[in-house]
């Protein structure tokens, strides 16, 4: 990613990263802090969730079934995706490999970085949801105050998949904070 931020962005770029997306972030702040211009985290810890060991542990046993439809439904229920969004959100889950969903889930969940020790500049938007793990919100306004620039919204009442049934605050968050002027 660093390469093509580098190659195809003239060396700086806005990213933007749900879930497993957002942790990659951090791995790129940690790395390659001069090639993010302004960044959207959402529904991504900094540090590792209560309970991620079990969490990996169960994606890791779920994923050889997950393009089984029964299992396919079930995850969407859990998102709360829309019957207008079923067929995507299922011909999506079909194609990805049983083990890269295992370890999409145990890396995303799994992330921790030394919060103390970064020295990114770049202007963060964090984002999760209310009944998101504690420490997910607790890193969020830690970061949000030792990162100039940055800021750090919980969506009200909204678990982990907020954004899949309120698409158009997410879409209207993302696209108000990269075009927001920071002074960094």
């Amino acid at each position: 990613i660093a390469e093509i931020i580098s190659r195809e962005c003239g060396g700086k770029a806005h990213l933007v990263g749900l879930s497993l997306g957002g942790s990659i972030i951090y791995k790129i702040l940690e790395r390659h802090p001069q090639l993010v211009d302004k960044a959207v985290i959402d529904g991504a810890s900094a540090k590792p969730i209560a309970g991620a060991g079990f969490i990996s542990a169960g994606a890791r046993m779920i994923s050889p079934f997950i393009k089984f439809d029964p299992v396919i439904k079930i995850m969407a229920g859990a998102l709360g995706v829309s019957a207008d969004g079923y067929e995507s959100f299922r011909q999506s889950m079909k194609s990805v490999s049983p083990n890269a969903f295992g370890r999409a889930l145990s890396q995303a969940n799994l992330a921790d970085m030394d919060i103390e020790k970064c020295n990114f500049t770049s202007p963060i938007l964090f984002i999760s949801g209310e009944k998101e793990a504690e420490i997910m919100h607790s890193t969020h306004k830690y970061l949000s105050k030792k990162i100039k620039g940055s800021k750090y919204y919980i969506y009200p009442g909204g678990g982990h998949a907020w954004m899949v049934k309120d698409s158009q605050t997410h879409i209207r968050l993302v696209k108000e904070w990269l075009t927001l002027e920071n002074d960094n």
